[in-house]
């Protein structure tokens, strides 16, 4: 099926590209999921319980992060920084009247072409309210199915609008249910606790602005998993005006973690900082690495990331 053009923003894919490993087929999925459960034959499967797909997701090397879909706003955020991680969650889906269980791979997001303010408290901007909709797979009906995002009668949990027939056509809007999130082993800090460190990282900077005297600002931030040394070659051909020393520098002075979380600061006084973070220790004993200007052409960009390089005890680079 051919990927539909997206209406109002560009498509971001989720290649799995935090680790290069071969995929597996349905057949194979059903069989390690089934492996130590079942005591007949595990074709032809009535479904897998989330339990299996679990246990699938450990048999092919990954750690797997369940959530529950309970609140919009943080469900939403943890498909976002998925997704620009270069990973694939499964979805666990329900229809309206609760009868139909469905599982999706998500293949990619729609986000807006403009960013639009998305407040989760008066001064904090969550960019992840740009995404529109998920484009996902299902082995029946192909990949690139787009869904889209909404949040019904202003209630917590999210909804996605797309069509499915289990087994049957469902009226209606599919709740998300869980998220399941395959991560590499290495990788110790889920999604979640990303999410939990930006908003200790944007306080951070309200705290700092409050410390020099300046007017609050609304401040937005997104963060993503990477892969250190593609990061650094994400920082090389930026769109933002990136020196080579400032590279130079990070990769000689900085033993980066195999896996870095990225969290992205910016505001309108403010140029984008980006925050490193080593995933690879737990989540109690966080380390920040190193704080980095992408750009400097505003004031207080200096002030601010020197704030934060001091509070966290890490170099700053500019």
């Amino acid at each position: 099926m051919r990927a539909q053009r997206p209406r109002c923003g560009p498509l971001y894919s989720a290649p799995g590209n935090l680790e290069e490993t071969g995929a597996a087929t349905p057949a194979q999925i059903t069989m390690r999921a089934t492996e130590y459960t079942l005591a007949g034959r595990a074709m032809p499967s009535e479904g897998l319980s989330l339990d299996q797909m679990c246990q699938a997701v450990r048999s092919l090397g990954y750690a797997p992060n369940v959530f529950r879909a309970d609140d919009f706003d943080v469900a939403r955020a943890l498909l976002h920084a998925a997704v620009s991680s270069g990973i694939s969650p499964v979805l666990i889906i329900t229809s309206k009247d609760g009868k139909y269980l469905h599982a999706l791979a998500v293949a990619g997001m729609q986000v807006r072409s403009e960013h639009r303010r998305n407040l989760v408290h008066r001064l904090i901007d969550d960019r992840t309210g740009d995404v529109v909709a998920v484009y996902v797979h299902d082995d029946r009906f192909g990949p690139y199915l787009r869904a889209k995002i909404s949040q019904k009668d202003g209630k917590n949990p999210l909804s996605l609008d797309i069509q499915l027939r289990e087994p049957k056509p469902v009226d209606g809007p599919w709740r998300l249910s869980h998220i399941l999130i395959p991560m590499p082993v290495k990788v110790r800090v889920s999604f979640g606790e990303l999410r939990i460190a930006a908003l200790h990282i944007i306080g951070r900077v309200h705290a700092c602005r409050r410390f020099l005297m300046l007017n609050p600002v609304v401040t937005s931030w997104d963060s993503w998993i990477v892969r250190s040394h593609r990061y650094v070659e994400q920082l090389i051909v930026s769109e933002h005006e990136v020196s080579d020393s400032l590279v130079e520098r990070l990769c000689g002075e900085v033993p980066l973690s195999r896996y870095v979380g990225v969290v992205r600061v910016q505001a309108d006084d403010l140029d984008p900082i980006h925050v490193l973070l080593d995933t690879t220790g737990p989540e109690r004993n966080l380390n920040c690495l190193a704080v980095i200007q992408v750009a400097n052409s505003r004031h207080n960009t200096s002030s601010i990331a020197d704030f934060l390089a001091k509070h966290y005890h890490c170099p700053t680079f500019s």
